[in-house]
């Protein structure tokens, strides 16, 4: 075999491999639960979201399922009542293959009155309405008890509320608060899922998108619960069977692989670096606060990470030694704890390497000024010079650190303009996603309106795509495509013919791909992650809330005003999409000067005092070396320094 056919199969595993999350970034090696792979444990997150997270977005076949059951059937009268009940029996008596079980089936799958048919209907307003106004806690849970805490809250809410549904009847009429518990428990079970992301950095903008496909695709769940309930089944069993199964099932997943306090986000991860060889390696007392407030400069605080120098067979060589990934810190077959304080590891010696991989993960660090507390009267570029100088002739290391300055109060983000216009935009396009769904059959050709049921699935493959080009795109430009084929699709809607309604429902399917995913990601890019899980579960409650004017725009003003003619709104939600560019174009420099002033503010340089050098003066009388093959620990850098 010549070389150059031996060469090819490796030459193309590697642009394969160059494909997948990097590995580099030393939050990519940061301890996971029983040390697993992230990999692995990415399938345990999407196969929890999957299972429990929006499923009443299946609404479809989950009203069949009411249906048959009987559900509000008692609003009817006593005819209507009869009739079900003939139905039922005669589904029972005859054979499952005979006509008349047949039509039986299908009578008992459609609602026997009006009220029957409006009561289970308002069932997914009000699962809807819970579901966003929840988000808001469900966010403000996460940065103050953690993901886990707030996941098993929200598998507990889905867990009870499945099994008040499954028991029901004439007498017991718990249907109600059954689907306001399964709506509380659906962000609840999904936010927290979300940190994931933080051990694939460089690669959160994919891994969001999946979790959002997954999301998505959790509303197969009812078409599965309704083929088991055609088996011959019942209700009860179903509803009984899916709770211990799906919620339950998850609950167990959620309290053995979700941290107490998740994983480190990539913004804590600053560089830094020391001034002289023997001086690679520290180490400051750190505990992560679980209610994650902002700590003052001197009160900075470092984590254990692994050497991001490492060679990638050394980092991730396999599920055996993900455990280890902070030397020392633990044994791989224990899970991981939020308080538990990680090693400081510094960058390997081949400083050629190591400038590399600065370069890739750090590249504002060659063109942006270097602000300092600890550099005297120097200018900002003087520490620049002096910074980018030092880099090239030493080790350097990378910590976490939890400062005033760089994590900025709760208020102070949310009363931005960005925070303000991605929430609007959210908005935009949670109204004009509901009103396309629920008026496409005014707009679509039957041939093109039987393919919508079809949008939702086939939207996963331009959502796993679209999440790949953010993490080399930055999220704007994504979202202004994003907002484009919205446009689109509402032009193509006021035209007539089956190959216009196709190809609206084609671009319908990219506008709804990373209908949420799109929103994670712009704020993860933009805002530091103290405040991430109240800034997304305030925007979803606030869009999702808002979105339900969509119910208003097709029964009052589509059905009753313009008497079922879609044509004004449809022009209407056309010039709101329009409108949505006048809030990104500003929002796209508005994100990258926010950016470029966060990046210059993670880069450090530590002087030969080490840690002392991060302390006022005042606090540090002694400078403390740290020589390279000693690790100090917390308690004992806290003690020389107290010396």
């Amino acid at each position: 075999m010549s070389p150059s056919r031996a060469s090819a199969p490796t030459s193309v595993m590697d642009r394969l491999r160059a494909l997948l999350p990097s590995s580099d970034h030393p939050g990519a090696s940061q301890p996971t639960p029983f040390g697993l792979s992230r990999y692995s444990l990415l399938l345990i997150y999407v196969f929890i979201t999957l299972s429990t997270s929006c499923v009443y977005f299946g609404w479809g076949p989950l009203s069949i399922i009411l249906f048959n059951s009987g559900a509000y059937l008692w609003l009817c009268n006593e005819d209507e009542q009869e009739l079900a009940k003939a139905a039922r029996q005669a589904l029972l008596s005859r054979n499952a293959l005979s006509s008349e079980s047949t039509a039986a089936a299908e009578a008992l799958d459609k609602p026997f009155c009006v009220a029957q048919d409006t009561n289970v209907q308002t069932l997914f307003t009000v699962c809807y309405a819970t579901h966003f106004i929840v988000s808001g806690a469900a966010g403000v849970l996460i940065d103050t008890a953690g993901p886990k805490v707030t996941a098993i809250l929200g598998q507990t809410l889905n867990l009870c509320g499945w099994f008040i549904l499954g028991g029901f009847t004439d007498s017991f009429r718990g249907i109600l608060p059954a689907f306001v518990l399964i709506g509380a428990g659906a962000d609840m079970c999904f936010l927290p899922m979300l940190c994931i992301s933080n051990v694939f950095p460089g690669s959160s903008g994919f891994i969001l998108t999946v979790m959002g496909a997954s999301c998505s695709l959790s509303s197969v769940v009812p078409m599965v619960l309704r083929t088991i309930q055609i088996r011959g089944f019942s209700f009860r069993a179903v509803c009984w069977g899916y709770a211990l199964l799906g919620p339950a099932g998850c609950l167990v997943l959620v309290c053995l692989f979700v941290p107490l306090e998740g994983f480190i986000e990539e913004d804590r991860y600053v560089l830094v670096k020391s001034t002289e060889t023997r001086c690679s390696s520290i180490q400051l007392p750190n505990r992560l606060s679980k209610k994650r407030s902002p700590q003052p400069p001197q009160a900075a605080t470092a984590v254990a990470i692994r050497s991001m120098a490492t060679a990638r067979t050394e980092i991730e060589p396999g599920p055996s030694s993900q455990g280890a990934a902070a030397t020392g810190v633990r044994n791989k077959d224990s899970p991981l704890e939020g308080d538990t304080d990680l090693l400081v590891a510094t960058l390997s010696s081949r400083r050629a390497s190591s400038l590399k991989r600065i370069a890739l993960h750090f590249p504002e660090l060659e063109r942006s000024p270097v602000p300092s507390k600890n550099s005297g009267g120097s200018t900002a570029p003087e520490r620049h010079a002096s910074a980018v100088a030092a880099l090239r002739q030493g080790p350097v290391a990378v910590s976490t650190v939890t400062d005033d300055d760089f994590f900025q109060p709760f208020v102070k983000d949310a009363c931005t303009f960005l925070y303000v216009g991605v929430c609007i935009y959210f908005i935009i396009c949670s109204v004009a996603m509901n009103y396309y769904q629920k008026a496409a059959s005014k707009f679509l050709s039957p041939e093109a309106f039987s393919g919508l049921g079809a949008a939702s699935p086939l939207s996963t493959f331009p959502c796993l795509i679209i999440g790949r080009v953010t993490d080399y795109v930055p999220i704007v430009p994504v979202m202004l495509f994003v907002n484009s084929t919205g446009v689109l699709c509402y032009v193509l809607a006021l035209a007539d013919g089956p190959i216009v309604g196709y190809a609206s429902i084609t671009f319908f399917s990219i506008y709804i791909s990373v209908f949420t995913s799109q929103v994670y990601i712009f704020i993860k890019e933009v805002f530091t992650s103290v405040h991430y899980g109240k800034l997304i579960g305030i925007a979803s409650m606030v869009g999702g809330l808002l979105s339900l004017t969509s119910n208003w725009l097709y029964n009052g003003l589509t059905m009753r005003h313009f008497g079922g003619d879609v044509v004004p709104v449809l022009w209407g939600m056309f010039a709101v999409i329009c409108f949505a560019y006048l809030l990104l174009i500003p929002m796209f420099f508005g994100a990258r000067k926010k950016q470029r002033l966060l990046k210059e503010q993670k880069v450090f340089l530590i002087p030969a005092e080490c840690a002392s050098s991060r302390l006022p003066p005042a606090s540090a009388p002694a400078p403390v070396v740290c020589h390279q093959q000693e690790l100090l620990s917390g308690r004992s850098l806290e003690s020389s320094q107290a010396n």
